[in-house]
């Protein structure tokens, strides 16, 4: 007998609440779990490892395809966020995505920027605090 490939399809959204997520037991192996009401937002939960036994990261993102190219985008862990606010911040990402603008290039971009901008902080420091404090003759 042949499976309905819709019927399938369907069987891997689950209607994710708080209550759900909470309950849902780490494993061997790594699990996505794909919400029944935005398609594109997913769960997902690390396989078991020792050293994270004890902290367990559930983590939300968005999947979406921007020019032709496949794309996941980190909305926030849970327990950090719920699912209501992974939801909102998920339809505010497609609607951004909708209007042309990437919410990935945007979030590598301000981390460019960000290193490019505290990349010299041994030059900082040495200016700063060692060379004044060397200069006056304190550092043998």
């Amino acid at each position: 007998m042949k499976k309905d490939p819709i019927k399938t399809l369907e069987m891997n959204y689950y209607n994710l609440t708080n209550k759900f997520i909470d309950k849902l037991q780490v494993i061997d192996k790594e699990k996505e779990y794909t919400d029944s009401h935005i398609k594109s937002l997913k769960l997902r939960v690390p396989k078991l490892t020792k050293k994270d036994s004890e902290n367990i990261k559930k983590v939300f993102y968005l999947y979406y395809t921007f020019h032709g190219k496949r794309n996941k985008c980190k909305i926030g862990r849970f327990g950090e966020i719920g699912i209501t606010e992974a939801r909102q911040s998920a339809e505010k990402l497609l609607a951004q995505i909708s209007l042309g603008h990437d919410p990935l290039a945007e979030k590598v971009s301000l981390r460019k920027e960000f290193e490019k901008k505290n990349s010299n902080t041994l030059r900082k420091f040495l200016d700063n605090k060692y060379y004044p404090y060397a200069n006056q003759g304190l550092i043998l």
